[in-house]
């Protein structure tokens, strides 16, 4: 998936209601809002959604069961309303179902929190950081660490460390409500096995938010994400 993939099934999948959500409706994204949030370029935005609303029908998601697994696109209809700037999605019910049956006893994440990020990396651990945060500390197999973020293709620990790792560290510690940092765990040789990841509260960013109330989301905008919710689709 894109980074901007992402950030659209973030700011959509915040819109559905799993309580009182009904079957079928349609969901309507102000993409001025959307690109003025993300900071995105303005210029030709039309061709910008067009191209966006094109690889989201090439997506799938995947649900397993006891004979095996089913896929599903997303959505099966999005409309661009000219004059009005609205990108209207309607998502695949089997897909919409899933969503509402998701449960979001998870720590809430502040829109914000995505709103600077650039990189693909750091979405995925600042996930992995709010909903870890009641833990504090939680070890991963390297490999499989690596393969929820995207990242497989680093063979090396060298290049996943300075490719993703430190990168998406040094920019969740700059712009978001929760950071990370890790210690190498086992090691076979030189090659480390497992890494264990840290999770912490970010003061200095919250600090800095508390004095620029006047800033909000745009309307519209969700003012929380929850991570597991998220995190499960992104995994489907």
């Amino acid at each position: 998936m894109t980074l901007t993939e992402i950030r659209l099934l973030i700011f959509l999948v915040k819109m559905i209601d799993p309580i009182n959500g009904t079957p079928d409706a349609e969901y309507d994204i102000h993409v001025l809002d959307f690109a003025r949030f993300y900071k995105l370029s303005r210029k030709d935005l039309y061709t910008f959604i067009d191209q966006l609303t094109d690889d989201l029908f090439r997506q799938r998601f995947k649900i397993s069961h006891e004979q095996g697994f089913t896929k599903h696109a997303w959505i099966t209809d999005a409309t661009y309303v000219e004059g009005q700037g609205i990108l209207r999605l309607k998502l695949h019910d089997k897909f919409e179902k899933y969503v509402m049956s998701l449960s979001r006893d998870f720590t809430q994440v502040p829109a914000e929190d995505f709103q600077g990020l650039k990189s693909k990396f750091s979405i995925w651990f600042l996930l992995l950081a709010a909903k870890g945060l009641k833990l504090g500390k939680r070890e991963y197999e390297r490999m499989k660490l690596q393969g929820m973020v995207g990242a497989q293709h680093y063979e090396n620990y060298s290049d996943f460390r300075r490719r993703v790792l430190e990168p998406a560290e040094k920019e969740l510690r700059a712009k978001s409500s929760f950071y990370f940092h890790w210690e190498v765990g086992q090691k076979r040789g030189r090659s480390p096995l497992t890494l264990d990841l840290f999770f912490h509260r970010n003061k200095l960013v919250l600090e800095e938010r508390k004095k620029l109330k006047s800033e909000r989301p745009p309307l519209g905008l969700p003012t929380a994400m929850a991570p597991g919710f998220v995190r499960k689709l992104l995994d489907a």
